[in-house]
């Protein structure tokens, strides 16, 4: 049962300290460049979020193998993608109400390690909020194209290496 399979996936990135503590410093990561005043370290703290979050993937390959990472790989794209913009959305409209202090829990909530798919909403919504720098037509590009949004952002990434 395939959804019986999701939940274990989802269940091992809960559960494994290693992974949890990985998964930690990636949203730590997301919090520090959300944070960010000087766009000029834009660069290399992207570059510190794919590092730890590529770490994170191989060593979950290496613990459960190819099949389990796929299928996780398959999901976090799943719910970064769709419940990610959902949750990028509602921080968006909260900042432009004015609703600062909303905005602000937000952002925070990146500082609260999450059990479950809440986790990949945060995620999602952090690369949202990343790619209104980056790319202003990123709503058209990340809905068009296969790529999932880590990957969007690693491309995103590459290209501020090469300005």
């Amino acid at each position: 049962d395939s959804s019986h399979e999701h939940e274990e996936v989802l269940r091992l990135v809960d559960t494994d300290t290693t992974i949890r503590n990985l998964y930690a410093r990636e949203n730590e990561a997301f919090y520090d460049i959300l944070q960010l005043q000087d766009k000029g370290e834009l660069k290399g703290k992207i570059s510190r979020y794919l590092t730890i979050r590529e770490e994170r993937i191989h060593t979950f390959r290496q613990k459960y193998g190819d099949g389990k990472t796929d299928l996780l790989k398959v999901l976090e794209n799943y719910y970064e993608k769709v419940e990610g913009t959902a949750r990028y959305t509602e921080a968006r409209a909260a900042r432009l109400l004015g609703d600062d202090d909303l905005y602000r829990e937000y952002i925070q909530s990146l500082q609260v390690n999450m059990d479950g798919n809440e986790k990949y909403y945060r995620s999602g919504m952090a690369m949202s909020l990343i790619f209104d720098e980056l790319n202003p037509a990123w709503k058209e590009e990340v809905f068009s194209k296969p790529e999932s949004m880590f990957e969007l952002l690693a491309d995103y990434g590459r290209a501020l290496d090469e300005q």
